[in-house]
This record gives structure tokens, sequence and C-alpha cells, in this order.
């Protein structure tokens, strides 16, 4: 430990840059046809400014003072020709080059991002233990994004800036080699300052997308996970860690653009210094009357401006680089990080081709002296297991939670390989078999059943593409699915949700046998797979493997807990800490080892099952039971008034919904409207930055027409050699003065309008997530809503949002300043002139305008694919393991591509427009040139205007010009930006129906003095928002006493989990009321109230946080002694503190996950003393990992259980919270649980006799309504419908 304290820190990785061609490696046949002409038309095109300069000699000495009016205006018209020939020329190279490297951006973004995802997927499970999971679908957007704009038209405006370089060196070399070679000596700065420039940027960039990825990952992990942060009200706790990271992000950003600004500042001194510098030494070439070889005279003023101008644009045009070089040294960046992931090689190959074909798994799979360790923890997982799993039968593997069980079926599907030892299957090596091929043979289904947010059928196609209805249909008969999908108005087409939001956990593990089903296996993988299944359905699906079986004699592997589940199967393998202990058929077992692991199961679950004690009440209530005729359905005529009824609800039900959706939509049209303009100026923040940065943009706007002036002072006196050496060095040390001034001025502005980004960056970015999860957890049903998509708008809209306003703002400030500043010295020089430009200026702005105006309607009409493309990342990457399962990864990519090519399809009739308006800007730009000199010696004929005042006016505005230019590249990122703007604050404006956050005066305070327990439904109608056609709940009465333990009984999918989602106000019921101790639910706050609840899911949620932060995550000043008592009484504490935990686990817990003091503000006091975790073992500190998979799934559900019952709740609700536990465990949460619900109101769902059978009172629901309550003992005399679906219940 001392020498790791001892160890200087680690400086973070420099940042790899990927080669030039790499970018373009996935580019094939006509693509690169575009490529080369895009770069071909893109180098010409740069070219024309060169011409330009070529011909600016001859019109610069046409307005000679010595020359004619009439000779002026005759040399200026053949000249006028000339430029607008080549403006024509440059429209059309301009089209070529813009829209073919549009076009090629697109398609490298579309390569990459479909390549990225197929590598991700094609990982082994070790690669993903390393990586954060949650990370990389944000971190896959981000980087795509940002090489697609690196290689796309900002790319090629480099090629044009260094083809407009080297033209002007070479026109300038052409008219004069000597007074060109004396010019370049300004050359070396401004080179030194260009590598500069990149080098700051590419430092700043690298430490600022760290920090990022962090806040995505906490942003992704709570928003998959939103109903367990909504129901143990720790929003707030959530919104601190994504700000926390935000925060070091924004430090870094600001650190780097304050480097970014110095270099600008330099690079602008260079210029400034490189005029001075030009114009005095070619002054001295014309005074000294220095021979030009070239064009066989002395060197004239127009030689010397020509030349100077060629070198100048050539300067000019590699400082104009630079910010292009931003974006492409960022692609670069993304890309080469990108390609280190798509040219990976996995250590588990899916697809080798020297692997051994698998057509059939047709004998024995054996383990022979296997071990395995997982990487991120210490312990053995498995020591030296050897066993067979014997072909077409069924083996069972028994144990304790953690005892190595689910780590066997992981071997099984190869997402790891053993540390030593082998799995061999068909007499090889499982190593050395097709894995692919294997995989397609294999049937899995585990713990918690993962569905994707797309309609049951295609879920269904993920394990077999090529399914028909009808085997579709079959697989979901067999898996009793039916059933319920039957009664959905869309069938197999409904949609599941987001992680199978939709449907409840009885129904999503039923469509994920059939899933496995549908497959038609030869081995069959059931990892807990009907734990959320009560004894009918379980027994309906055990049918159907058997059926399965006889068929086609499949292998099954099965772990569970259910002496129901296991005691059929042929061989039954118990393993106890990673080691085999028994080995043998139900019988033998407990003949062999009447004292073993086995044998005491057994008991343990005999004895609480009361099956002597059931059987006694069917013997003894026989004949009663008989005698009672009990209606289970209803008579027509109630039949036909409740479909009426239902309807009328329907209609209703469905007019509100219009109403408040119609509401929301004006709202956002209300909103765009107005414009975002003003919200965004509030994160402005300190106002002295923006105060001071406006001031330096004005002033560095001015410099440019400002630097005119001394300009043409200069190119006058060199026609007049009378006090040329005083006149020359003093406006030559006036443009060195500028060079100072615009080194303070753009340095402080970079760095000022930089810093003032970042912060609006993290604000938004804090506002946004706080929007968000100030949500209805029914919002999040939504397909537009999904995590992924939710991530995407916080990472990639807020960087676009960001780049096109604050920053880009400035650019068009300082631009417009300056044109501002050049209109009003033009007309001060010359008013005639400055009124011509002002005529042709409106057709420059419209064009930018139109512009503008493709580019964002470019991002409304993607706007659905983006959802579409972001949600599939995120969902498959997620989900990995589920993927690898079905060994078709390839036709999720296949839907990820067709979504891809929709959108790539848009882009490129956009691209064509984009680039033909592009295209039109810069023909104005020759013709305005034209129109001005043209018009300037039609003046200098007519009106004998002063040549020397003209040709400043005409510089100032040309330099002006030049301005407004740079403003109209920044207006496709100002398109963009509106459009991010617009999606962003739809997020942020759109009401919350429930909203967690807000405080009435007069709502109820929570507290446990006023909360006793006492539940009303009251004629409760209820539906889900997704799903408008089935009626959950329809008029739901009952009542639930204080101290009081519920059950809750019925069929899957009956509403028994809706009605604790209902309590915690995930929704609101669409008619009725909710009544807790007399009052409206809805007059409670909400947090408060919440908070008085303790939650154990089906599904036990854990997040990537230490063990000990998940556990005191209900309670946010939990101490050391709560934490460890609530484990105890979870049956977790053993385990937890078993863990082998290294130094480096802590301090990844301590350092990544810990949770900030100020996180939440208590709604009420609290006892909280200081306490530090060191009386804790230290497997507390172990990070629980994505989901909690660094732990199986008995010993998740017993952490959930410790978190839920740590603020012993005034109200707990157990929805099947211990269905995953072994009966051992089971037993003892079940007495902890027990004790803690005689003090509380409880609300309990299970399939379990003996977890329903203590209960007060059970409630029996069926379609939507209470059908019958009572005692477990008076339902079962009554002989009712509790009676008889008592037998298919789990003993």
């Amino acid at each position: 430990m001392e020498d790791k304290k001892n160890e200087a820190p680690q400086l973070p990785p420099k940042p790899q840059l990927c080669k030039y061609s790499e970018l373009f490696q996935f580019l094939h046949g006509s693509d690169r046809c575009l490529l080369i002409v895009g770069t071909i038309t893109g180098t010409i095109g740069g070219l024309s400014m060169p011409v330009f300069v070529f011909f600016f000699g001859k019109l610069t000495d046409s307005f000679d003072p010595a020359n004619e009016g009439q000779e002026t205006l005759g040399q200026i018209t053949k000249l006028s020709k000339i430029y607008l020939l080549l403006g024509a020329v440059l429209w059309v190279l301009s089209f070529i080059f813009f829209s073919f490297w549009s076009i090629i951006s697109e398609k490298v973004g579309y390569q990459f991002r479909y390549r990225y995802l197929r590598a991700v997927l094609q990982q082994e499970s070790a690669w993903y233990d390393e990586k954060d999971p949650l990370e990389l679908p944000t971190k896959i957007s981000d980087e795509c994004a940002k090489i697609q704009a690196g290689c796309g038209e900002k790319l090629v405006m480099i090629f044009n800036s260094m083809a407009q370089a080297i033209g002007g060196f070479i026109v300038a070399f052409i008219i004069g080699w000597k007074y060109s070679l004396a010019a370049l000596g300004i050359f070396p700065l401004m080179f030194c300052g260009i590598t500069f420039l990149g080098v700051g940027i590419k430092k700043g960039y690298m430490k600022c997308a760290l920090s990022y990825a962090k806040s995505s990952s906490f942003a992704e992990q709570a928003l998959n996970s939103i109903k367990v942060v909504s129901a143990f009200g720790q929003e707030k706790r959530e919104i601190e860690n994504y700000v926390r990271h935000l925060d070091e992000a924004k430090k870094q950003g600001q650190v780097g653009k304050a480097i970014i600004g110095f270099s600008f500042g330099i690079l602008n001194f260079c210029l400034f210094a490189s005029y001075a510098y030009g114009l005095f030494v070619g002054g001295q070439f014309v005074k000294a009357g220095i021979y030009n070889h070239n064009r066989g005279r002395n060197y004239t003023s127009g030689d010397i401006i020509s030349i100077f101008f060629g070198i100048l644009i050539g300067i000019f045009s590699l400082g104009a680089s630079a910010p292009n070089m931003k974006t492409v040294t960022e692609g670069r960046i993304a890309a080469y990080n990108a390609l280190q992931v798509i040219h990976r090689r996995p250590n588990i190959l899916i697809d080798d081709l020297s692997a051994i074909k698998v057509p059939r798994i047709h004998s024995d799979i054996v383990f022979q002296n296997v071990s395995f360790k997982y990487t991120t923890r210490e312990e053995k997982a498995l020591d030296n297991i050897t066993c067979t799993i014997e072909k077409g039968k069924t083996t069972a593997f028994v144990g304790p939670s953690g005892s190595g069980k689910s780590t066997i079926v992981k071997l099984l599907e190869r997402f790891y390989d053993p540390d030593s030892g082998m799995v061999t299957v068909n007499g090889q090596d499982l190593k050395q078999l097709n894995l692919r091929q294997f995989r397609h043979k294999v049937g899995y289904v585990g713990q918690e059943p993962v569905l994707f947010n797309e309609s049951i059928k295609d879920n269904m196609l993920n394990a077999k593409p090529d399914a028909t209805d009808e085997e579709i249909i079959h697989a979901l008969e067999q898996a009793n699915a039916m059933s319920f999908i039957s009664k959905l108005s869309e069938g197999i087409k409904t949609n599941a949700g987001a992680s199978g939001g939709q449907l409840s956990g009885g129904e999503k593990q039923r469509i994920a046998l059939a899933r496995a089903f549908l497959k038609q296996p030869d081995l069959l993988i059931l990892d807990e797979a009907t734990s959320a299944l009560d004894r009918k359905n379980e027994t309906e699906v055990q049918k159907a493997i058997e059926n399965i079986n006889r068929e086609k004699r499949i292998t099954t592997v099965v772990i569970a807990h259910r002496l129901s589940t296991i005691k059929k199967a042929d061989r039954i393998i118990v393993i106890d800490k990673g080691q085999i202990k028994e080995i043998g058929n139900h019988e033998s077992l407990l003949e062999q080892y009447p004292e073993g692991v086995y044998a005491k199961l057994v008991n343990t679950q005999q004895h609480v099952g009361f099956n002597a004690q059931i059987n006694e009440y069917q013997d003894t209530e026989e004949d009663s039971i008989e005698d009672i005729d009990v209606p289970l359905t209803k008579s027509k005529s109630e039949q036909e008034a409740q479909t009426q009824l239902e309807k009328e609800m329907t209609i209703e039900a469905d007019r509100e919904k219009q109403i408040v959706d119609l509401e929301i939509e004006e709202l956002r049209a209300l909103r765009k409207k107005k414009g975002f303009f003003k919200r965004l100026c509030v994160h402005n923040k300190p106002v002295i930055f923006v105060f001071i940065g406006v001031i330096a943009c004005i002033i560095s706007g001015s410099l440019f027409p400002t630097f005119a002036v001394f300009w043409a002072r200069i190119l006058f006196i060199m026609m007049n050699f009378d006090n040329m050496g005083s006149q020359l060095l003093k406006y030559c040390g006036f443009m060195l003065s500028l060079g100072l001034i615009g080194f303070i001025v753009i340095s402080t502005e970079k760095f000022l309008f930089g810093s003032l980004a970042e912060t609006m960056s993290r604000n938004i970015r804090e506002e946004a997530y706080t929007a968000i999860l100030r949500k209805h957890v029914g919002w999040f049903d939504s397909q537009e809503n999904t995590p992924g998509q939710l991530n995407t708008i916080l990472s990639t809209e807020v960087n676009t949002l960001n780049g096109a306003s604050t920053e880009s703002v400035a650019v068009m400030f300082q631009s417009f300043t300056g044109l501002l500043v050049g209109v009003a010295l033009a007309f001060f020089f010359e008013w005639r002139i400055s009124l011509v430009a002002i005529g042709v200026a409106p057709i420059m702005m419209l064009s930018a305008a139109i512009n503008t105006k493709v580019k964002a309607s470019n991002m409304v009409v993607t706007q659905k694919g983006e959802v579409k493309v972001n949600s599939t990342v995120s969902d498959t990457i997620v989900n990995y393991t589920t993927v690898a399962s079905f060994a078709n990864e390839s036709i999720l990519i296949d839907k990820y591509q067709k979504i891809l090519a929709s959108k790539l399809n848009r882009e490129i009739c956009k691209s064509y427009i984009s680039g033909l308006l592009f295209g039109f800007a810069q023909f104005m730009q020759f013709g305005m040139y034209t129109i001005m000199f043209w018009s300037g010696a039609k003046f200098v004929e007519r009106y004998e205007v002063n040549p020397q005042d003209l040709f400043t006016a005409i510089f100032i505005m040309m330099f002006a010009a030049i301005g407004a230019g740079q403003a109209q590249q920044q207006a496709p990122a100002a398109g963009k930006g509106v459009e991010a703007a617009t999606k962003i604050y739809n997020i942020i404006d759109e009401p919350s129906l429930i909203d967690p956050f807000q405080l009435n005066t007069d709502e109820i305070i929570a507290t446990k003095q006023n909360i006793k327990g006492c539940i009303e439904f009251k004629d409760v109608w209820f539906r889900y928002p997704t799903r408008t056609d089935n009626w959950i709940l329809k008029g739901l009465n009952m009542t639930i006493s204080p101290n009081e333990c519920v059950g809750l009984v019925g069929q899957s999918g009956g509403g028994k989990s809706t009605i604790i989602q209902l309590l915690y106000r995930f929704y609101d019921p669409q008619k009725g009321q909710i009544l807790i101790d007399g009052h409206d639910i809805k007059e409670y706050n909400i947090r408060s109230l919440r908070a008085q609840f303790g939650l154990v899911q089906q599904e036990p949620v854990l997040f990537n946080y230490s063990v000990r932060e998940n556990i005191s995550y209900a309670k946010e000043h939990a101490t050391s002694k709560e934490i460890k008592d609530a484990a105890i009484v979870a049956n977790a504490h053993d385990f937890i503190q078993e863990i082998d935990h290294d130094d480096e686990l802590t301090q990844g817990s301590k350092e990544e996950s810990k949770f900030p003091n100020s996180a939440m503000q208590p709604l009420r006091g609290c006892d909280y003393t200081d306490d530090t975790c060191d009386d804790l073992p230290s497997g507390y500190n172990t990070l629980c990992g994505v989901k909690g998979s660094k732990f199986s799934g008995g010993q998740k559900q017993r952490i959930a259980v410790a978190r839920a019952i740590i603020t012993q709740p005034q109200l707990l609700m157990l929805d099947e919270a211990t269905s995953a536990l072994d009966e051992e465990s089971q037993k003892k949460v079940q007495d902890a649980l027990d004790n803690v619900m005689k003090e509380t109101t409880s609300i309990v769902i299970a399939h379990r006799l003996t977890t329903i059978r203590k209960c007060d009172r059970l409630i029996v629901l069926d379609q939507g309504v209470l059908s019958e309550e009572g005692s477990y003992d008076e339902l079962m005399r009554a002989g009712g419908q509790f009676a008889q679906i008592s037998s298919d219940m789990q003993s």
C-alpha cells in the first residue's frame, strides 16, 4: 500500500491520430471515384483566387492616376469578363467538390457506424468486463459523429485552402521571384503558430471527451433503471453524480479553450506582421528600382500588390484552414479509437473458418477438470469441475446463490473459456467448434428475460430470422404466451416497449421461452427461466419441453431453486462454492446423501411448503367444494355491458389524451416561434465575460477594415516616390500595431467565448438531464424517449448546440461588426462605390440564408432516423449477452444498416442542393468584385472620382466581405443548432404529468408519523400510455388496512404489478381515486411519499456502484451499522464479507461512484451522524458491475431486499421478491421480511403458496377487477376462483 501511495500519478494517454487514408478505407468503387473527383475539383477550385491575383496587378495598374478615365474603363471591362467567367467555373467546381465530399462524409459515417457496432457485438464477454457497456452507445454515437464531420466539407476545405496557398505562391513566383523570396521570410513563424494550434486542440479535446464519457455512463445507467431511481426518490442524487463529471469536463474544456485562444492570437499577430513586413520590403523594391526579370522591367506597385496578394493568399489560406483542422483532428482521434475496436481480433471468434462444423449436437457434453475465475474477482467461480451432461436428458444444477451455477451456463455458451481444463461437445473441445453454428443449436433463457424495443414478432425473429408466422405462433403457444398475446389488438405485432416494459415479468419470460423454442435447439439451457411463472404456466411449459424432447430428444440444462422444476431431472448436480458436492437423481441423492446439501434443500423446501396442510385442505373440503357452484365467468348480458363500458371509457380517455397532446404540440410550436436565443443567453455567465468578449469581437471585427485603409495608402504611396520612405514606415508600423491589438483581443475573445460555451454545455446538459428525470415514468415508455436516444441528445445534440451557439455567434458577431465598420469607412472614403457594394450584398446574404434553411430542414427530416439509430445501438449493446446467445447479431446489424441507409439516401439528395447553393455563393463573391471594380472604373470615367479614395473603399469592402464569408461558413452549423435546440427544449419544456420536484404549498409531506398505511382504490380504471387498446384495471375497488399484509393473486398480466406502480405514482389512473390514509394520493408530496415505501422487484436492479452504495441507495445518510444490519436481515452479509477484495476495486468505488454529500436535501430531518465505512468488511466496497453483473441472481436479489428494508418503510411492496433465491436463503429472507412486515403495511405478489399463505388477506384479481378476497383458509373453504388457481401456484 505504501508503494502505491508514493507512486507518481499516471498522466493521461496521449491521443493518437489515424492516418488520413484510414478514414476512407471502407469506401469502394464509385465512392472512391467521388473522392478522387471531389479532391481534384476542390483543388482546382482552390486555384481560383490565385488566378484572380494573377490579373489583379493589371487591375491595380489600371487605376493609376496617370491613366485617362476611358482607358481605365476599357481595361477594367476586359478584366471583368475574365472574372465573371472565372466565377462561373468556380460555381461548377464548388458544386462538385462540396456535394461530393458531403456525400463521402455521409458514407464514411455510415460505414464506421455499422462496422463499429458490428465489431463491438463480436467481442467476447471478458472484453465487456473491462469496459462500461453503458458508455459504449454514447461513445459510438459521439465518435462516429466526429469522424463524419472530420472527413466531409471541413476536410475538403483544407485541401481547398492548401490549393489556394500553393497556387498563391506559384503565381507570386511567376510574377517576380526575387520579391516572392523576400516576402516568404515570415512563413516559418506562421507555420509554428499553426502547429501550436493543432497541438492545443488535441490536448483539450482528449481531456474533455474522457470526462463527458463518464457522465454519459451515469446517465445511461440511471435512464435504464428509471423506475428504481424514481421509486427510491434518488433523482437528485443521480443528477449530482452526472453533474460532478460535467464540472470536470467543463474545467478541462476551459483549459483547452485558453490554449486554443492563445494559439489563434499568435496566428493573427503573425498574419499582420507578415503584412507589415511584406509591404515594407515591397516598397523598398519599388523605391530602389530593382529589376523584375520575369517581366523584363523594374518592379511596379502592381507587381508588388500581385505578388504580395499571392503570398498573402498562401499564408492566409494556411491560417484559415486552422479551424477546419480542429474538426479534422478530432475526427482522426475518434477514428483511431474506433478502429482499435473495429480491427480488434476477439479472443473468442464466433466465425472461425478453421473451426469444426456443428450440424448437430449429437453426444454428451463433458466438463473435464474445469477451473475458471472472472478477471474482476479474486476467488475462483469454478474449481476443478468434472461432470457430464448426457445427450437427450435433463440435467439440473443445484446449489446456493453464487455457487457457480450460472458460470457453468456461460462456459456452455462459450461466453468465456475455462482457465484450465476443457468443455467437450461431440467429443471435441468446444474451442475447436464453429461457435456460431454451435449457438444456433442452443436455446438459452436467462433469469432476467431481455426483450428489445420492437414488436413481439421481431423479438422472436432475432432467434430465427427465417421463421414463418406459423412457426412463431406455434412456439408462443408452446410457451403458453398466446393466451395473453391473442387478447392484444395487434397480436404478435404489439411493441414490447423499452426492455419489454410494456409486458409483465411473467409475460416477458414466456416470450423469452418461446424465442428459445423457436430455434428448435439440440441443447436447451434454462437459467431460472420459469421463476416468474405460476405453477400452471410452468406446468404447461414443462409439458412443452417434454413434447419437444420426445420429438427431437433435446438435451436440457436447468438451473432452478424450485423442487418442482428439478426433481424430475434425469440427473442433478449439486454445486457449492465452485465445486461439485453431489451427483445423482432426486431419489438417489436423498438415499446416498441423507445429510447432504440436496437433502437439506429438499427438507427445507418441503417444510416450508406446507404440502401436508394443503393436501389436508383438499381432502377435508373436497365435498364442500364440489357442492358449491361458483360462477367463474360472467353472463352474456354482463359481458356486453362490460364491453360497452370499456368502449365508453376508451373514448373518454382518448379525448383527454388528445387534448394533452395538442397542448404539448402548441407549446412546442410557440417556443420554436419565439426562438431560443434569450434562453441560451441565460447560460452565458459570468456576464463580465460576455461584456468583455463582445468588446473584443467589435475590436477584432474592425481590424481588417482598418487594415484595408493602410493597405490602400501603401499601394498609392508606391505609385508616388515622394516621401515614400517615411510614409511607408509609418503605415507598416500601424499594421504591426494592429497585429498586437489582434493578438490581445482574439486571444481574449476565443478564451472568453470558449469558456462561455463550456459553461453553456455543462448547464444545458444539467438542465436537460434534470428535466428528463422529472418526467413521469410513462413518458419513458414512448419509443422516442428510450435511454439510448435521450443519452444521445445529452451528448451529441448539446455538442451541436454548443458549437452552433456561443462560439458561432461570436464569429458571426465579429464578422458582421467588421462588415458594418467596413460599410461606414467605405462611405467615408467613397459613398458611390459603397452603395454599389450594399446593393449586391443582399444576394450573398440570400444564398447564405437558403443554405442555412437547407441544413435546418435536413435536420428535421432525419430526426426520426436518428431516434431509431441511437435506440438500436443502446438496446443492442446493453443486452450484449442475449444478443450473443442468438448468434444472429447480423440480424440486428442489418436492421441498423437499413435505418442508416434510409438516412443516407436523404442526406445525399440534400448534399446536391447544398453544393449548388454553396457554389452560387462562391460565384457571387467574384460577381461582387467584378461589379465593384467595373462600377469604380465607371465612376472614375464619369465623375472623375479620386482613384485612391475609390481603391480604399473597394479594399475596405473586400476585407469586410472576407469576414462576412466567415460568418456564412457558420450558417450550416447555425441551422443544425436551431434543430438541436428544438430537440433539447422540447424535452425541457414538456410538462411532466407527475413531477417529483414540484412543490405545492398545500401538499402533504409524508412522514412515518402521518403515514399509517391505509390504502383504498375507488373505481380505478387504468391503461398504459402505449397500450391504449388494453385496459389493465377496469373499475377496481379494494381496501388495505394499516399493518395488514395483503397478497395479490391472479394470472400473469392481470394487473398485480400495475397496482404497485400506481401506488408509487409512476402512472396516474385515467379514472377513479387512490387514497392513502384518507387522502388522495395526488395530495401528497410525491418524493416524501415514496420515501415511506420499500420496493423489491421481480428483476433486481443494481447500479454499478459499490455494494455499500447500492444498499444505502434508499437512505442517503445511512450509517455503516444500518447498512450491515440490513444486509444481515436480507441474508446478504455473509457472502459480501467473503468477497476477496483488492485495493484497485476499492479505489474505483471511492473515486468513480461515490455519491456527493450534497446529492439530496432530505425532506425531513434525520439522525445522521458522520460515519465512515472503515468498520465494514472490504467486500462492501466491491463494485456491483453493470446491472449487478458481478453477482448471481440470488445475490442481487438479497442486496435489493437489503436496500428496500434499510429505511424501515411504512409500506413494503414485494413483487416476486424471493423468486430468485434458493430455498434456504428464501426461508431466511422470508423470515426476516415477516418480522419487518409485522409493523408495516405490506403488499405481496408471488406465485409460491409458501409466500402468500402467511398473508393476512388475499385479493384475487380477474380481468382488472377484484374477484374475491379473504384469508387463505377462507378462500380455500369457499372453493371459488382462488381454490382453483391455487393448484396452479408453486408450493
